[in-house]
Order: structure tokens, then sequence, then C-alpha cells
């Protein structure tokens, strides 16, 4: 969670910076330094800010460390999902709520998923459009997923085209176009296109 999502998801509810600090247990001086950006948010706060302000689960930090991004079994991610509101999954106990990046990345990780995770995927994509699309795609690229997040975000585009969503076939045209731009090899020092 950036400072900008915690000042906007505040004044999304109308709150001073003192009544959102005291809603959620820090003093409006360091609230004030996590939304300037001079401070970090920190995960737990992350967490109770996302509730507290209504945020999208999107706002929760996205880890994209190696050990953060394994693949989880077909049983874990269908709970994540549920917790996320896939509609599919909605007869599991919701557990706690991972970013959806998070959730996409350990699934895209997956040698081999259950057909119904795999068929959540670009559900996750049209619900959460406000992923940190740059963490996600270059976590992607590093980890030689980006064939198959281009797969499910094709599959999303192509949902999105058929509901008559203009906006969201938009975004995922524009991003599309974004991760054929030429990434330099320190291998072969030449251009390549992934």
């Amino acid at each position: 969670m950036t400072g900008t999502d915690l000042k906007s998801g505040r004044e999304k509810r109308g709150w001073t910076q003192e009544e959102a600090a005291s809603r959620l247990g820090v003093s409006q001086p360091y609230l004030s330094l996590m939304e300037s950006g001079a401070r970090r948010v920190p995960e737990g706060l992350a967490r109770k800010a996302t509730a507290a302000f209504g945020l999208s689960a999107a706002t929760l930090p996205l880890e994209t460390t190696w050990e953060s991004v394994q693949p989880n079994d077909d049983k874990t991610l269908a709970n994540d999902l549920a917790s996320l509101g896939y509609p599919g999954f909605s007869y599991l106990k919701a557990k706690r709520k991972k970013n959806p990046g998070q959730v996409l990345l350990s699934a895209l990780s997956c040698r081999c998923l259950e057909s119904r995770v795999a068929e959540a995927l670009p559900w996750l994509l049209l619900e959460y459009p406000d992923l940190d699309w740059v963490s996600l795609v270059a976590t992607a690229k590093v980890r030689d997923l980006q064939n198959k997040l281009g797969l499910v975000t094709s599959i999303a585009r192509r949902l999105a085209e058929r509901r008559g969503d203009d906006e969201k076939l938009h975004f995922f045209l524009s991003w599309r176009r974004s991760w054929n731009r030429p990434v330099y090899s320190l291998r072969t020092r030449s251009a390549t296109t992934h």
C-alpha cells in the first residue's frame, strides 16, 4: 500500500487525518508521514486501512520475492480466491485476504492447475484491474511467467469485450502493448522482445 492509497481511502471516507489516525490506532503525524511517502505503510496497518477505508485488496502489499512467488496447491489457491470474492468458491470459508496479484503469480507458477482454479484467473483480472501492473509484469518476466500472464490477460480482455466493458477492454489492450517493449539482455547485450 502506498501513501497515496492511504490518503485517497481516507478522503473517500471523508475523514480528517485525526479521525483516520484514531480509527487506525496511530498518531496523526505518523499517518501524515505515511500519506506523504516519508514512511512506508507497514503490512499490519495496510490490512487495517484496507478494511477501514473499504479499499481494494490490490492495495495490500505485493510480495515479489522468490519465496513468495512459489506455486501453491489447488486448495490454497481456491481458498485465496474465495477470500477475494470469487463466486465459484463462495462455499469455502474465506481466509485472510492476499493481494490478488500475489494469488495470480502463485497460480501462474504452478505447473498444473485444477481447471476450476484456472478458470478463476481471468475473473481475478476483471475484478481487480487496479493491480500493481508494473510489479506484476516485471515479476512475471523475471520468473518466466509472461506467456501465462499474457494468456490470462487475453482471456480477460475477450471477456471484457463480450461484456461490453470498454474501459477494461482499453486498459488490457494498452497494457498488452506495453509488454512488447524491447528488453535488453545482459548476456547478449541485444534488444529482444518478450
